[in-house]
């Protein structure tokens, strides 16, 4: 329990937990998915195709790449933490939640990352990246790693309905 990467994710942890204490905040940590706190790495010198193609997904919307094309700058080593709800919650509400407590929920080249280092967690729960968002077929999508059928999926999702436990919200 004294290795260092116990002691990052007890630190995650503990800051969390005091942040979720000072804001009144409802969200939790899910300690099952790689005990709640993991680190990624983004290659932001990737196209989002390029990211899309090494996480090799069984099914891709066809609009995730068009309305998504570029990967976002921002930090390429990221320590995250996997966010759940006790009950169903809409996308304002858990935005709200994470401003809260001073976090954000990750982009789509980001959640793309989660996938690649993580590819056993959407069989286990959905990942919504709600730090994207955009238009598609008239309506706002935001992208989701999933499981459809037998396969892994990267897919869009309709903005406008409510999460239920489920979904998991890296940020």
């Amino acid at each position: 329990y004294r290795l260092p990467e116990n002691t990052k994710k007890l630190r995650a942890h503990i800051a969390f937990a005091q942040k979720k204490r000072e804001s009144g905040s409802i969200a939790e940590i899910d300690l099952r998915l790689e005990g709640g706190v993991a680190h990624i790495s983004v290659d932001r010198k990737k196209t989002m195709q390029e990211l899309m193609d090494a996480g090799r997904y069984d099914y891709v919307n066809d609009n995730f790449v068009k309305v998504f094309p570029d990967v976002e700058p921002g930090a390429e080593e990221l320590d995250i933490v996997f966010i759940q709800f006790a009950k169903a919650i809409n996308n304002d509400d858990i935005l709200s939640e994470l401003d809260k407590m001073g976090m954000r929920l990750l982009s789509a080249s980001e959640l793309l990352a989660v996938g690649l280092t993580f590819p056993d967690l959407q069989w286990k729960q959905g990942l919504v990246g709600l730090g994207s968002k955009a238009s598609v077929d008239g309506g706002l999508h935001v992208p989701v790693l999933w499981v459809r059928g037998t396969g892994r999926t990267a897919d869009l999702v309709r903005w406008d309905g409510d999460w239920d436990g489920h979904y998991r919200f890296p940020a």
